[in-house]
C-alpha cells in the first residue's frame, strides 16, 4: 500500500470553493485550495492529463513501470500496448448542467485523435459508471419514442425547432414504424435540432421559457446557458435522478448530460468528449449526431450488489473498471482481494489499512494505492468510507 496524490481539476460547472466535495477532500489530503476557484473533478489515475504521483515519490505510472506486479500481471495480458492503468477514478461535483456530450467507442476514438489531436487527446473509448454521493441529476439517453412524440404535441416550440415535416414523420414512424425506422427517424429528428439555425433557436428558447415557467428543468437551464440548444435536450433525454449510493452505465455513443450533484465516477483510461449542447467549448454537431447509437427507453438504475456486511460491488459490463464501495462503522472489514492494481479514497472518516505486517493510518481525503492481490483489512476509528475502483478482470 502507497500514498498517492490526486489532481483537482477546475472547470466552470463545478462548485466554487469549499462548497465542493473536491476542494474539499482536496485539502483535507494536504493540497492548497482557493475560495475562488471552482473545483469540478478529483482525478486518480495515469492519464497523461492529470497523473497521480505517489506523495514523495514518482508520478504513479513511473513507480508501475519500475513495479509492473503491483499492477497485476493480467493487465499487461489485456492491454499489452498500454500504459499505466486502464481506468480513471473520479469525484465530480457539480453545481451547473455540463455538455451535452457523447464518449467515442474505440474505433471512433482512435479516428479523432489522429485527425485531431488538439480536440481528442488520446485514442481509448470512454464508457463510464456514475455511482452517486449525494443526490444527483443527470440526462441519459433518449426518452421512449411515446414521451418524446407527447413533447412535439404539447411544446410547440420544439416542434418550431425540429421542422414540422420532421416532427410528424417521427411520429407516425412512432406509432406505425419498426424499430430501424424508429431509430432512423429519431436520429433525423435530432439532427435536425442540433443543426437548427441559431437565431430560429434562441427565439423558440425564449418563447418556451416565457410560457412555462412551471418547467423548472428547462428554465434552470436557460439561467446557465441562455437561449442554448441543449435546453431542448430536456425533451430528448430521460431526465434521471440518483439517490446516494445508486449508480448508472453510460456505454459509448450514448448521449447524456450531468445537471447537479456529487458522484464517484470510474471510466477507461481517456478524456475524449465530444459536446454538442450546454458548453462555451466546441462543438462537434457533425460526430456527435453521427456516432450516437440512437437506442431509446428506459435507463437502468444500478443498485450495486452486496458481497458482505460492508461492500457493495458496481460491475459494468466491460473489462477497464469496477467500483467497490465500503462502510464501516464499529466492526472490522474487508477490501476484497482485485487481480489487478486498485485506487482507494477515503472519501469519509478515518481507519487502518492492514495488509500482513504493513499498516497505514488514514482519513479522508487520503488516496492509497493497493497492490494487485492484496488482502487489506479495514479497521475504523468510528466510521469510514472507501470508493475503490479497480480494473474488471
Amino acid at each position: 500500500m502507497i500514498r498517492i496524490k490526486g489532481v483537482g481539476q477546475t472547470y466552470d460547472w463545478g462548485k466554487q470553493g469549499e462548497e465542493s466535495k473536491v476542494a474539499q477532500l482536496l485539502k483535507k489530503g494536504g493540497q492548497e485550495v482557493s475560495a475562488e476557484k471552482c473545483y469540478a473533478e478529483l482525478w486518480m489515475g495515469t492519464h497523461v492529463s492529470g497523473p497521480s504521483e505517489v506523495i514523495n515519490g514518482p508520478p504513479l505510472g513511473d513507480y508501475l513501470k519500475d513495479f509492473p506486479a503491483a499492477a497485476g500481471d493480467v493487465i499487461r495480458q489485456v492491454w499489452p500496448d498500454g500504459e499505466g492503468l486502464p481506468y480513471l477514478f473520479k469525484i465530480l461535483s457539480i453545481r451547473k448542467a455540463l455538455s451535452i456530450q457523447a464518449h467515442p467507442d474505440k474505433k471512433l476514438a482512435e479516428k479523432l485523435h489522429k485527425d485531431r489531436p488538439d480536440l481528442y487527446k488520446d485514442p481509448n473509448h470512454k464508457p463510464e459508471l456514475a455511482m452517486a454521493l449525494t443526490p444527483m441529476e443527470a440526462l441519459c439517453g433518449f426518452r421512449q419514442l411515446t414521451e418524446i412524440s407527447s413533447f412535439l404535441s404539447q411544446v410547440p416550440e420544439l416542434k418550431v425547432a425540429i421542422g414540422d415535416d420532421i416532427s410528424n414523420d417521427f411520429i407516425a414512424a412512432e406509432k406505425e414504424g419498426d424499430e430501424e425506422k424508429k431509430k432512423g427517424e429519431l436520429k433525423r429528428l435530432f439532427n435536425s435540432l442540433m443543426h437548427q439555425d441559431p437565431t430560429l433557436i434562441e427565439t423558440q428558447i425564449v418563447k418556451l421559457i416565457d410560457r412555462l415557467k412551471v418547467y423548472e428543468l428547462a428554465l434552470r437551464l436557460d439561467t446557465q446557458f441562455p437561449k442554448d440548444i441543449g435546453i431542448f435536450s430536456a425533451f430528448l433525454l430521460n431526465l434521471v435522478v440518483l439517490k446516494p449510493g445508486q449508480a448508472m452505465f453510460l456505454a459509448a455513443n450514448e448521449p447524456h448530460a450531468y445537471i447537479s450533484g456529487d458522484c464517484a465516477e470510474c471510466m477507461a483510461c481517456s478524456d475524449n468528449v465530444v459536446r454538442a449542447g450546454l458548453t462555451p467549448k466546441f462543438k462537434d454537431v457533425d460526430t456527435l449526431c453521427d456516432m450516437l447509437t440512437y437506442n431509446h427507453g428506459t435507463i437502468e438504475i444500478l443498485e450495486g450488489e452486496a458481497i458482505d456486511n460492508s461492500t457493495r460491488l458496481y460491475r459494468p459490463p466491460i473489462k477497464e473498471f469496477l467500483l467497490h464501495h465500503t462502510k464501516a462503522q464499529g466492526h472490522e472489514a474487508t477490501l476484497a482481494q482485485c487481480n489487478t492494481g486498485s485506487i482507494a479514497l477515503i472519501y469519509e472518516g478515518t481507519a487502518t489499512l492492514m495488509e500482513g505486517r504493513d499498516t497505514l493510518k488514514v482519513k479522508a481525503g487520503d488516496i492509497v494505492f493497493i497492490r494487485a492481490g492484496a488482502n487489506v483489512r479495514v479497521q475504523p476509528k468510528g466510521s469510514v468510507e472507501i470508493l475503490r475502483c479497480s480494473a474488471n478482470c
